[in-house]
C-alpha cells in the first residue's frame, strides 16, 4: 500500500485510493456543493484536482469546505440536507473505503444501522424471529443525542478503534453553509 518517494507527508495515502474514491463518487453524481463545483466542471480538471486533494490529505492539511445546507420536505415539516463539495465527496469516499472495513470488525452482529449489506428490513426480520422466543424488547432511539455524542466522544473512540491519530479524522468536522 506504500507508494516509494512519500517524504514529507504525514499520512501513507495511495493515490490509487483517490482515484478509486472518484469513480464512486463519479458514478453516484450529484448535485455540486457549497463552491459550486460540479462533477462534470470536477474532471474537467480531473488531474489537477485529484492530486491536489491526495496532497493535502497525505500532509495532513486537508480540512473540507463548507456544506450547501438544502431543505428536503418531509411529512410534518423539513430536513436539513447537506451536500458537501465534490472535492469534499471524493475525500469522504477515500476515508469510507478505509474506515468501513476496520470498523466493520468491532461492530456487534445484531448492528444493521448504516452497515454495508444491511438494511432496517434484516433487522426486523430478526426481531420478528427473536420475539417469538423472548417476552421483553428493548427500544433506544438514539437521534436526539446524536450530535452530543458525536461531538464528545465518537472521533476519539474511532481513532482509538482504528489506531489512528485524532488529525486523521478532524475532516469528519465541517461548517454548514445556508447559501
Amino acid at each position: 500500500m506504500s507508494q516509494p518517494g512519500l517524504q514529507g507527508k504525514s499520512h501513507d495515502i495511495p493515490k490509487r485510493l483517490i482515484w478509486v474514491a472518484w469513480l464512486k463518487v463519479k458514478s453516484n453524481g450529484g448535485a455540486a456543493g457549497a463552491d459550486g463545483v460540479t462533477i462534470e466542471q470536477f474532471e474537467s480538471r480531473l488531474a489537477d484536482n485529484l492530486y491536489r486533494l491526495w496532497n493535502r490529505m497525505s500532509s495532513g492539511s486537508y480540512f473540507p469546505g463548507p456544506v450547501r445546507a438544502v431543505e428536503i420536505p418531509k411529512k410534518g415539516g423539513v430536513r436539513v440536507l447537506g451536500i458537501p463539495n465534490v472535492v469534499d465527496r471524493v475525500a469522504q469516499t477515500a476515508a469510507v473505503l478505509v474506515l468501513v472495513p476496520e470498523v466493520e470488525k468491532v461492530f456487534h452482529n445484531d448492528s444493521y444501522g448504516y452497515r454495508p449489506g444491511r438494511s432496517p428490513v434484516d433487522a426486523v426480520r430478526v426481531c420478528r424471529q427473536r420475539c417469538f422466543k423472548k417476552d421483553w424488547v428493548v427500544d433506544l432511539d438514539v437521534k436526539a443525542e446524536q450530535p452530543r455524542v458525536f461531538r464528545t466522544g465518537f472521533l476519539l473512540v474511532l481513532c482509538y478503534f482504528l489506531a489512528v491519530q485524532p488529525s486523521v479524522v478532524d475532516f469528519l468536522r465541517c461548517a454548514v453553509s445556508e447559501s
